[in-house]
């Protein structure tokens, strides 16, 4: 329909070294924004801190959205010092634990890239002005979000790819300690 739009946007928290999704349903209208969401969210207080009674509800859907890919920056440098700390460890004492750390930090990084990818994809609709929901002055700002996704999924790819050569580090290193022995 022309008169409103129904989208589901995700982000996440880490807890305790694991990842939580928060997933928000929107439903967009010219006069109107609905959200729906199980538990509270930082992302949502922090949009509506931003707002007043002449806020319109697209810039408000800006708002929101742009506080749930902020979210993913902090996690990624935090995700990559985890990654320095295993580079480190892996040359002075690697051990089992070390490649268990490994692969729940692939893990988590690839379900990172599953909820960023539909995201971005809507970030990026959203950015072409193609709804009367949308006025062109916010899909500027859409743009901008979409623009912090694609930065968000190739820190995701890079954090992979030395996930992945600490990985044969690792293997490299086993495999020297026993031929050593």
């Amino acid at each position: 329909s022309k008169d409103y739009l129904f989208m589901s946007l995700t982000t996440t928290a880490r807890r305790d070294h694991e990842l939580v999704p928060q997933e928000i349903e929107v439903f967009l209208g010219v006069d109107y924004l609905i959200t729906v969401h199980r538990e509270p969210l930082d992302s949502f207080d922090a949009a509506l801190r931003h707002c007043n009674a002449q806020t319109r509800p697209d810039f408000v859907l800006y708002l929101l959205a742009d506080h749930m890919v902020d979210v993913y920056f902090p996690l990624l440098d935090e995700m990559d010092d985890e990654i320095d700390t295993l580079e480190d460890e892996i040359l002075e004492n690697a051990t089992q634990e070390t490649m268990h750390h490994i692969f729940k930090l692939k893990q988590q990084l690839v379900f990172l890239r599953k909820i960023t990818a539909p995201m971005r994809e809507v970030m990026n609709t959203l950015a072409g002005t193609r709804y009367d929901v949308i006025d062109a002055h916010t899909a500027l700002y859409f743009r901008n979000t979409y623009d912090h996704l694609v930065r968000i999924y190739d820190l995701i790819e890079t954090s992979r790819d030395l996930l992945g050569n600490a990985l044969d580090a690792y293997l490299s290193t086993v495999s020297n300690r026993l031929n050593e022995v």
